[in-house]
């Protein structure tokens, strides 16, 4: 990213759980679509849903901003993304 945190169009959230931050998501807007560059969960609190519904809630702030498509790419080794 050629401006950092201040790349146009690149936005990133905090994952919270229990009032601490265990993990981040990056995406980028353009148009009328988002992509989901990268989600990370701490390991220690994968497998408890905060993934999924951390995803939700983007696609609900999304939503809100008229977004009508959310695209991510995800390694066929990446087993957990895939339960997603």
């Amino acid at each position: 990213m050629p401006d950092g945190f201040n790349t146009r169009n690149h936005y990133f959230r905090i994952v919270e759980h229990a009032g601490a931050a265990v993990g981040f998501l990056w995406f980028s807007l353009g148009n009328d679509a988002a992509f989901l560059l990268e989600i990370m969960v701490l390991e220690k609190y994968q497998d408890q849903g905060v993934g999924r519904r951390f995803i939700r809630s983007l696609i609900e702030e999304l939503a809100n901003k008229e977004t009508v498509e959310i695209e991510l790419r995800v390694s066929p080794t990446n087993h957990g993304a895939i339960k997603l």
